[in-house]
């Protein structure tokens, strides 16, 4: 943009542009790099802690019946790791993947 003021910034401004309308500078939502980070981090040791653990796996299950849950559950829209956390209790990677192409029919 044509607004050589936008170099010199503080965090949480920025230049608007509406057609008709001469640039406005407008206070914006910022959160830094660092806090950011920590959130995130703290989400993922949260998840990980409380939600994706292997106990949550479904041991009841055969690897075939696993497998086919899996499959069912792709169908059904949940991404393929998701899907793998659930059943499987662990991420989409490596041997999990060879298997799901083999449930998903797609080798």
């Amino acid at each position: 943009m044509d607004a050589p003021q936008a170099v010199t910034f503080p965090p949480g401004r920025a230049v608007i542009d509406l057609p008709g309308q001469l640039p406005a500078v407008v206070q914006t939502p910022y959160i830094d790099k660092r806090e950011l980070r920590s959130c995130y981090i703290q989400l993922a040791r949260h998840l990980t802690a409380c939600c994706f653990t292997s106990e949550q796996a479904i041991p009841a299950l055969s690897e075939s019946e696993k497998d086919q849950l899996f499959k069912r559950r792709v169908q059904e829209g949940l991404s393929r790791n998701a899907a793998s956390m659930e059943v499987y209790g662990r991420r989409y990677a490596g041997d999990l993947v060879e298997r799901g192409k083999r449930a998903l029919g797609e080798l």
